[in-house]
């Protein structure tokens, strides 16, 4: 972000945790068909907010879900901050870039 003088702007803690994420709409495996929603995606992994907690004043309930198969990984109660921080983590985790049910087998002989 550039200020109105020219300078770079630091990037609000919510920006920080949100480096690496773009936004973007996300596939998710439903029943019957897969349903669009509007999250983030990273490394083969969306997140997206599925209950607002903000009129409720509670933390949002956040889901993990595999670009490749459109499947929930994990939810994560959380403010938006510490929500990317910790899908940023599950990333780390592996490598999610595989299609497919069956598409980590490929990895392993």
């Amino acid at each position: 972000m550039i200020r109105s003088d020219g300078k770079k702007a630091l990037a609000s803690p919510i920006e920080e945790k949100m480096l690496g994420w773009q936004p973007s709409t996300i596939l998710l495996a439903s029943r019957g068909r897969p349903r669009s929603h509007k999250g983030f995606e990273s490394k083969g992994l969306g997140l997206v907010a599925l209950v607002d907690g903000k009129e409720l004043k509670l933390e949002t309930l956040w889901g993990v879900f595999h670009l490749g198969t459109g499947h929930l990984i994990c939810t994560i109660r959380a403010h938006q901050a510490e929500a990317f921080e910790i899908a940023t983590e599950i990333t780390t985790l592996g490598d999610w870039n595989f299609d497919g049910l069956e598409g980590w087998k490929n990895y392993f002989s």
